[in-house]
């Protein structure tokens, strides 16, 4: 996963912000970490890292098979040139993406979703600078890693495929676009759902299902939460 820390002086700028703006992207993502404040007052630490077990908001558990209703398995390229390209329809997506996974810095913790809904935490990513750490729920012992570039197009095609624009759900936070997409990275794909910040363009949650029986994780759903909080992107 898919965490990396800039210099103390360039904290008010980060990412292109000015300090009005990077407040104002501070609040969304606030207003969206609260909308999960129950769940996390009611986890366990392990280490450091919280293992969530709770029945988290409803925003976060649409049922799998409404959103793969809706979201059916249609996002073949249209022709071998397609293959190559961006998904036309996934440009909000892509770039949250890019915004994210390439930015200075972020943190990231990748839940299990268990067929009841509840959350339990399997990985936590911080990435700075050129670095990587990443450590899992099972061991106290985290491994470094290189930081790489990430792109919307691999070799085996677009990751992001037939993204659409869901309906602004009930008490939702009004900054916080929803969308639902086909994620891709070969040989698996997965039944996804993205929540893009609308004030500074990232990420602020992603849902991954895997709808048979290749998983890439050891779990079928997962769902990662990130932070740009610096002080949870600092070297464990």
């Amino acid at each position: 996963m898919k965490l990396q820390l800039d210099q103390p002086g360039d904290h008010c700028n980060f990412g292109g912000l000015k300090p009005h703006q990077q407040s104002s992207a501070n609040t969304v993502l606030s207003s969206f970490i609260s909308s999960l404040l129950p769940a996390l007052l009611s986890s366990a630490v392990y280490g450091g890292a919280a293992v969530m077990n709770h029945t988290p908001p409803k925003a976060l558990l649409p049922a799998a098979h409404s959103l793969k209703r809706e979201r059916e398995w249609t996002a073949e390229p249209a022709s071998s040139d397609d293959a190559w390209k961006e998904d036309v329809s996934c440009k909000a997506v892509n770039r949250a993406y890019l915004k994210t996974k390439n930015g200075p810095f972020y943190s990231a913790v990748l839940y299990n979703v268990k067929a009841d809904g509840t959350l339990k935490a399997h990985q936590e990513i911080r990435v700075m600078e050129s670095l990587v750490y990443e450590r899992y729920s099972f061991s106290a012992k985290w491994q470094r890693y290189s930081r790489a570039d990430v792109s919307t197009v691999e070799e085996q095609g677009p990751v992001w495929n037939s993204c659409k624009l869901l309906p602004q759900q009930e008490n939702a936070t009004p900054q916080i676009n929803r969308y639902s997409a086909i994620w891709r990275h070969f040989p698996y794909r997965a039944i996804s759902e993205i929540w893009i910040s609308s004030e500074d363009g990232r990420l602020l949650s992603v849902k991954r299902h895997f709808p048979d029986d290749r998983w890439m994780l050891p779990f079928p759903t997962s769902l990662v939460i990130f932070s740009y909080d610096p002080a949870r992107s600092t070297p464990p």
